[in-house]
């Protein structure tokens, strides 16, 4: 059940990412507890419905004991049980992980749970905005960011869609980002010295209205986060003609 209560949870890909940074320690006893509930479940509803379990058999059969005597009868109907048992608490596992995306993807319980918050999604997901309307995944369509990111010949910036973005191993810190429909922008080209005007203080700054803007070919642009300085993020919802109000 463990096994598949954590294919489950990869489904949820901030589960799966928030996961991955556990140590084997937290690991074992986190999926642990799943386990020990699914089998809490299980033998109570047995004990129940008045239906019997053999310990006695599969402890022997388990520990190989060659003295332990059963009739092929009993074994083959104790041993088609147990497997049966076995392929319900696996079922039940996979269930029970179904289970926690939902909740998680609701109120993030499961990660409040764990302590396993994290600042970078709670941004790139939107749950950060106070609009309980924008909190609903239907409604927020569009993750926009503009990422100030330094060279080693200038800094440009980027623009795009933000499709993805993953963390380094074993770790909650970004690793980079993957935008669509990217664009760059070189700021040398939007640098602006005052000192040839008549000014009594030199300022060297970067405009925003210069620089051309050039897209970036390709299906996807990938921003590793060691060369960003900031990310401005804009959340963007695409409103569809029915939504729009009539006019007379």
């Amino acid at each position: 059940p463990a096994v598949s209560y954590r294919l489950a949870i990869n489904r949820q890909d901030n589960l799966k990412e928030l996961l991955s940074t556990f140590s084997i320690t937290d690991s074992v006893w986190v999926f642990s507890v799943i386990p020990i509930i699914i089998h809490i479940l299980l033998i109570s509803f047995l004990t129940l419905t008045k239906h019997t379990i053999n310990f006695n058999l599969i402890l022997n059969i388990f520990y190989s004991n060659k003295d332990f005597k059963v009739s092929d009868q009993i074994l083959n109907h104790d041993v088609l049980s147990f497997l049966i048992y076995c392929f319900s608490t696996i079922v039940l596992g996979y269930a029970f992980g179904l289970l926690s995306n939902f909740f998680e993807n609701r109120n993030n319980l499961f990660t409040r749970i764990l302590g396993l918050s994290n600042d970078w999604y709670e941004i790139f997901e939107g749950n950060i905005l106070n609009s309980p309307a924008l909190k609903n995944d239907d409604a927020l369509d569009i993750v926009y960011v503009n990422v100030l990111s330094n060279t080693k010949e200038t800094t440009i910036l980027y623009s795009g869609i933000l499709i993805n973005y993953y963390y380094k191993p074993k770790s909650t810190e970004l690793d980079y980002l993957v935008l669509q429909s990217a664009t760059r922008r070189d700021l040398r080209k939007g640098y602006i010295n005052n000192a040839e005007q008549n000014s009594d203080e030199k300022q060297n700054y970067y405009s925003q209205f210069t620089g051309e803007v050039i897209k970036i070919p390709g299906d996807y642009f990938i921003v590793p986060v060691k060369e960003i300085l900031n990310i401005n993020v804009s959340y963007l919802n695409i409103i569809s003609m029915a939504d729009l109000p009539e006019v007379s």
